[in-house]
């Protein structure tokens, strides 16, 4: 048997995604991605890159503070969802960056093959 994923990608200055699955039942209506919101690990404290924990990347990605003056940052007060954290992903300036994330959706199989259940995605790209 197979195991089923979902891998995001993105690239450069993009706060992160956020998915969860909505079945019928509502299986667990949870956030399926792990650090979504840049806020485990470290974080750039000035011009350093602090690479995501849990992601995969590719190029110089690093997880920021909103205001952090190094990066000529983002502040609470940019466009954005109200709920958001402390931090953000930045993708820096490499000709490719990219994030990715795989998530084992194997025991959830049989409701996906069955049209069982649906998933929201959603971010805020900048």
């Amino acid at each position: 048997m197979t195991s089923s994923s979902i891998v995001i990608h993105y690239t450069d200055l993009y706060p992160a995604p956020i998915a969860s699955p909505n079945a019928a039942a509502q299986l667990n209506n949870i956030n399926l991605l792990m650090n979504g919101d840049g806020e485990t690990g470290l974080r750039a404290l000035s011009t350093n890159v602090t690479h995501p924990s849990i992601w995969s990347y590719v190029g110089t990605i690093t997880q920021i503070a909103y205001n952090n003056p190094a990066y000529g940052a983002l502040t609470p007060a940019t466009p954005g969802p109200s709920d958001r954290g402390y931090c953000y992903f930045c993708g820096m300036s490499s000709t490719i960056t990219t994030m990715s994330q795989s998530i084992d959706l194997f025991s959830y199989a049989t409701d996906i093959a069955s049209g069982n259940v649906s998933f929201n995605l959603s971010a805020w790209l900048g």
